[in-house]
């Protein structure tokens, strides 16, 4: 009877056995796979930052280019309004100028020549 029961432990002990050797074995490759899925993960977020780094260092500098083009524009304008107020200041002094030599020094204009 103990030989009996041995013959049948042996073949369960076995079945255990191979049991516990296929369940390490997709434990092992479950950890292997996570690990994987893991370092994938790590790698498309790497990506991805630097694609958006990417694209906010564009941005900064189109942004940085058209501010300096605005500028560049506004000072040209700047200046040129800044000629034509000189010019108009310069030419209201010699009317004046030219008025203040035209009239008497009472007011009034003195007699043409007429």
């Amino acid at each position: 009877m103990v030989s009996e029961a041995e013959q049948r432990a042996t073949p369960a002990e076995q079945r255990a056995a191979k049991a516990t050797a296929h369940a390490e074995q997709a434990l092992r490759e479950a950890d292997q796979h996570s690990q994987q899925l893991v370092s994938n993960a790590q790698q498309n977020a790497d990506q991805i930052i630097a694609q958006a780094k990417a694209q906010g260092d564009q941005l900064r500098t189109d942004t940085n280019n058209e501010i300096e083009r605005l500028q560049a524009t506004a000072q040209r304008e700047l200046d040129k309004l800044t000629k034509q107020k000189e010019s108009m200041s310069s030419y209201l002094a010699q009317i004046r100028q030219l008025l203040s030599t035209q009239l008497s020094p009472t007011g009034e204009t003195p007699p043409s020549d007429c």
